[in-house]
C-alpha cells in the first residue's frame, strides 16, 4: 500500500556543509510534523564531497528523502537552481518550506511558518531569519541588513509591488512552481530566492512577511567572506525594489556629502533625521522579529553598506566572475 502523501515538503539543498546540515536536520528531527510523517524532508546533495549527504542519511529523520547530484548538471541554470528544481519538484506536500544548510529552526517551526497559507491569507510566507553568532560582529550587520531589507520588502509588497524574500525561511503553495513555470521558465539567477519572489508575484501570489517564526543562519566568517557574497547578492536585475533600497541607503551619505561642501545647518538637521529613521527602522523591525544585540549597526548601517557597495563594484570591474556552490559564472 503506498503510503500517505504528507502534507508539508522541507527543502534543503546543501553544498559541502556537513557541520551545518547536522545542526540543520537536528532541529528539525524533533518537529511533531517530522515524527508523525506528515512532513517529508528532501535533502539535495549538490556535489558535495565533504560527506554532507552522509551525515544527512544518518539523522535519524525517518521520513527523509536524500537526492544527489553528482555533477553540475547541463542547461543555463545554476547549481543552486537546478538543485532548487530537483527538491521542489520532487516535493509530495502541498505546501514546501525552503532552508538553508545551516539554518536551524525553532520549535514549531513547520506549523507556524504554514499557518498564514492553510489559512487561505497568503501563498507563500516569508519569515525572519537571525544570524549567528550573535556576538559577533559581523553576524549583527548581516541581521541588521536582514532586518532592513525584510522591513522594505514588505512595504513593497503591501503596495503592490514585487518584494524580495530568502530562501533561508520560506514557504509556499507547491502549485505556484508549477504556474510559475519554475526556474527554466525564470531563467539564470545568482539570486534565485529574489527572482522566485517576482516570478510568483507576477502570477498574482499573496506573499506574507510575519514576525515570525524566525530561523538562525551561520554569518559568514569574515568581513571578506561577507564582501564575498555581497558580490553574488548584487547581481539581480534592476527592479522597484533594487532602486528604493539604493536610493534608501545612499541618502544618508549624500547629505553628509553636502554638509561638508556647505556647512549649512540644514544639511546637518537632515542628516541627523535621516540617521534618527534608519535606525528607528531597523531597531523596530528588529523589535518585530525579536531580534537583539546588534550595536551600533543600526546607526551606521547605510555608512557601511555604501562603503560595501563601492567595493563589491570596483571589484566586479576588475573581476566579473562570481563563485557560487564551487561553480564560476560570469
Amino acid at each position: 500500500m503506498e503510503a500517505p502523501r504528507p502534507r508539508y515538503s522541507v527543502v534543503i539543498t546543501v553544498h559541502n556543509d556537513r557541520e551545518g546540515m547536522s545542526a540543520c536536520l537536528a532541529a528539525l528531527l524533533v518537529e511533531p510534523e517530522c515524527i508523525s510523517g506528515d512532513a517529508e524532508v528532501i535533502v539535495v546533495d549538490d556535489r558535495s564531497d565533504d560527506g554532507s549527504g552522509e551525515a544527512a542519511a544518518a539523522s535519524g529523520i525517518a521520513s527523509l528523502r536524500l537526492l544527489r547530484i553528482a555533477e553540475k548538471l547541463p542547461g543555463p541554470l545554476t547549481a543552486r537552481q537546478d538543485a532548487l528544481d530537483l527538491g521542489i519538484r520532487t516535493a509530495r506536500g502541498a505546501i514546501v518550506l525552503i532552508l538553508d544548510s545551516d539554518a536551524v529552526v525553532a520549535p514549531g517551526w513547520i506549523a507556524c511558518l504554514s499557518s498564514p497559507i492553510e489559512k487561505g491569507i497568503a501563498d507563500a510566507v516569508a519569515g525572519p531569519v537571525t544570524f549567528r553568532p550573535a556576538g559577533k560582529p559581523v553576524a549583527r550587520l548581516q541581521s541588521a541588513d536582514a532586518c532592513f531589507y525584510l522591513t522594505i520588502c514588505r512595504l513593497v509588497a503591501y503596495c503592490g509591488g514585487a518584494p524580495g524574500i530568502y530562501f533561508m525561511n520560506f514557504a509556499f503553495h507547491s502549485a505556484l512552481y508549477r504556474q510559475c513555470g519554475g526556474f527554466h521558465w525564470i531563467g539564470m539567477q545568482l539570486t534565485e530566492d529574489l527572482a522566485f519572489a517576482r516570478a510568483i508575484h507576477r502570477i498574482g501570489a499573496r506573499i506574507a512577511f510575519p514576525s515570525g517564526p524566525s530561523v538562525e543562519v551561520q554569518a559568514c566568517k569574515n568581513w571578506r567572506a561577507l564582501l564575498k557574497r555581497g558580490r553574488r547578492v548584487s547581481s539581480g536585475e534592476p527592479s522597484v525594489l533594487a532602486a528604493i533600497l539604493v536610493a534608501w541607503v545612499l541618502s544618508a551619505p549624500i547629505l553628509g556629502i553636502a554638509l561638508v561642501i556647505s556647512h549649512k545647518l540644514v544639511f546637518a538637521t537632515l542628516l541627523a533625521f535621516r540617521i534618527a529613521a534608519g535606525a528607528a527602522l531597523i531597531t523596530s523591525a528588529a523589535h518585530r522579529y525579536r531580534i537583539r544585540g546588534l550595536g551600533i549597526f543600526p546607526y551606521c548601517y547605510d555608512f557601511v553598506a555604501v562603503a560595501a557597495g563601492i567595493w563589491i563594484a570596483v571589484s566586479l570591474y576588475r573581476d566579473p566572475v562570481i563563485e557560487w556552490g564551487g561553480v564560476s559564472y560570469e
